[in-house]
């Protein structure tokens, strides 16, 4: 469940006591990233994965528009939200047409605020699927529809899950029992109904960078 994978969440504010406040009480929940300067969080951004900020409005020496603008010039496009005592609508409503996330209040319990993470972050991730990269070709999981030097290729069920033996284990031979036994359970098929799908996804996947290689007798095993 998503719920229960720890996802990184930058926390901006000028109050030190607020950001070490809620890293103590998110912690459980969230890898918490705590910063009082803005341009200390964007160079953190340049060298980890980042799933959510969390920002106040007032931030000294800079504006929650300014680094909001500079958060998105990075082509960061997971939930942003502004967590602040401004109280101004035409403020709210400014920062909402921007673009970001949520526009929430202090003071707020970290529950409430843990919730507002937990369900933009999983509304992001449901928006943008994660791709799995392997060489020039990139998958995802329970989705036939993969990319080959950026280039959609459409596989059978068969074919992807087949790929997907392989890919879960590279420079290991997969045996032929065991693809009859993971994709045919309980049905007695010919084993040259492997080779039939094996055939298709070679021809579909010809310009993949890795080699699905055949080991007579044995099975297959895919080399990275």
């Amino acid at each position: 469940m998503m719920m229960n994978q720890k996802f990184n969440v930058v926390l901006i504010d000028d109050e030190k006591d607020f950001l070490d406040t809620y890293k103590a009480n998110l912690e459980e929940e969230f890898h918490v990233h705590p910063f009082t300067d803005p341009k200390e969080a964007l160079t953190f951004m340049d060298s980890f994965r980042v799933d959510a900020i969390v920002m106040d409005y007032h931030i000294p020496g800079s504006t929650a528009d300014q680094t909001y603008s500079e958060i998105r010039s990075k082509k960061f496009d997971q939930p942003v939200m502004f967590l602040t005592g401004e109280s101004d609508v035409a403020v709210k409503i400014k920062s909402l047409e921007n673009g970001v996330d949520d526009y929430l209040h202090k003071p707020i319990s970290s529950m409430e605020l843990s919730a507002y993470l937990h369900n933009r972050i999983r509304a992001y991730k449901r928006r943008h699927p994660s791709y799995t990269t392997i060489m020039n070709m990139k998958v995802k999981q329970n989705d036939p529809h993969i990319f080959l030097d950026n280039e959609l290729v459409v596989l059978t069920s068969k074919e992807y899950a087949i790929l997907m033996m392989l890919i879960s284990n590279p420079n290991i031979v997969i045996s032929r029992d065991e693809i009859l036994e993971r994709l045919w359970t309980g049905v007695k098929v010919e084993e040259n109904n492997i080779d039939t799908h094996m055939s298709n996804l070679r021809k579909k996947i010809k310009g993949f960078q890795g080699e699905i290689k055949t080991i007579k007798c044995v099975g297959y095993v895919l080399r990275i």
